[in-house]
């Protein structure tokens, strides 16, 4: 009678002794280390120097002769950007080539990179652009292709593309890892409404 006393009492022991821990799990050798802030600020930097941003952009509001709430038919943009260079903090320059009616000029931009995650975002806020005009724009840069928003006095629209190397044969993507380029995205004022009354297609100010 002891004996089964002692082994019911062993019996209950047992059960309230907590579970053992689970092994550790052998670490992921395929597993790379995220960037560094300053290992992505670098890939930013080398992917926007010497390229071109070629896409479209969309606008609404004043000046279209046409429904003035409603986003205008794709337009062709370019942006050449020769150099991007970083200032102090989350403020960057670029020096992007402006080229329209009679005028071809390279002005140095000063813009707000903010990040998400390790996606640049270029930001600009009220951001005054000689020659261009006044602008606010947010343009998410990733993998060889930008898209985001702009916004001018009393009008504005969104844009896409993609980020070519000015070397780089037609289609070809830069280079990049995680990241890549943006341009500032610089728009001037649309055209006034003809005096003929016929529909026609808006013809924007080419951006940079």
């Amino acid at each position: 009678m002891f004996a089964v006393a002692c082994i019911t009492l062993v019996l209950l022991l047992a059960r309230q002794q907590p579970p053992p821990a689970p092994a550790p799990q052998p670490a992921d050798r395929n597993r790379t280390a995220a960037p560094s802030q300053d290992e992505l600020e670098r890939e930013f930097q080398r992917s926007l120097s010497g390229v071109a941003l070629v896409g479209t952009f969309r606008m609404i509001g004043k000046g279209l002769n046409r429904d003035e709430t409603r986003l205008s038919e794709p337009i062709d943009e370019r942006y050449v950007i020769s150099e991007v260079s970083k200032i102090v903090d989350d403020s960057w320059m670029i020096k992007a080539r402006i080229q329209y009616a009679d005028r071809d000029v390279e002005v140095p931009v000063v813009v707000r990179v903010a990040w998400a995650g390790d996606t640049p975002v270029i930001t600009l806020d009220n951001v005054s652009i000689p020659l261009v005009g006044t602008y606010s724009a947010r343009v998410m840069i990733y993998r060889g292709f930008y898209s985001g928003c702009w916004f001018g006095a009393g009008y504005g629209g969104i844009m896409s593309g993609q980020i070519m190397p000015l070397n780089s044969p037609p289609g070809e993507p830069a280079p990049s890892s995680t990241k890549t380029p943006e341009a500032t995205p610089t728009r001037s004022d649309p055209p006034a409404k003809p005096a003929d009354p016929t529909p026609q297609t808006p013809t924007p100010q080419p951006k940079q």
